[in-house]
């Protein structure tokens, strides 16, 4: 594992971060603040190592998938019903994607899928958001800030992707080893 040693700024280093628009905020504050020495800091870089990152991710993504279950539920049912129900159909929906690779060929199954499921999970999630981003509901207005969010993520993946040599020069002044 690669970690930085006594820098307490490296916890801004683009590489410590998953998503694209996260990367470049990072990158952005990593330089804005400067060399921040501290001995006896180590801190593993690592692209999950961003507890708000992730749980920013994780209920956005939650919130959206509870608004899209409410749409479909409130087809079927009473309005107060489809209210209870859709966070859990939002739940039973996200765990759906894990299992898949369990079920799968051997192949599969013999490896970490955590790649995959992200994969199949923001696709589905996506396809949803597309679904009710034309209709004609209130559901539309959170479909579509979850694909306008998506479409800022492919853009910052972008100008992030063409960063890459400075995001490379950040970690070695940091001293990542």
């Amino acid at each position: 594992m690669r970690v930085a040693r006594g820098r307490a700024d490296a916890r801004w280093l683009p590489s410590r971060h998953r998503f694209a628009a996260s990367r470049l905020i990072a990158y952005l504050v990593f330089r804005s603040i400067g060399p921040k020495e501290r001995p006896g800091i180590v801190l593993a870089v690592h692209r999950d190592q961003s507890a708000l990152e992730n749980h920013a991710v994780g209920a956005w993504l939650m919130g959206s998938l509870t608004c899209f279950s409410f749409g479909i539920l409130e087809r079927f049912m009473t309005w107060p019903a489809a209210a209870i129900l859709s966070p859990f159909a939002a739940l039973v929906f996200v765990q759906v994607f894990p299992v898949l690779p369990v079920v799968g060929p051997p192949r599969v199954r013999q490896r970490s899928n955590a790649d995959l499921v992200s994969f199949l999970t923001m696709f589905a999630t996506t396809m949803l958001a597309i679904y009710f981003a034309g209709t004609g509901g209130w559901v539309r207005y959170p479909a579509w800030v979850f694909l306008a969010v998506l479409g800022v993520n492919g853009a910052a993946w972008v100008v992030a992707r063409l960063m890459r040599g400075r995001f490379e020069a950040a970690e070695r002044e940091a001293g990542v080893a």
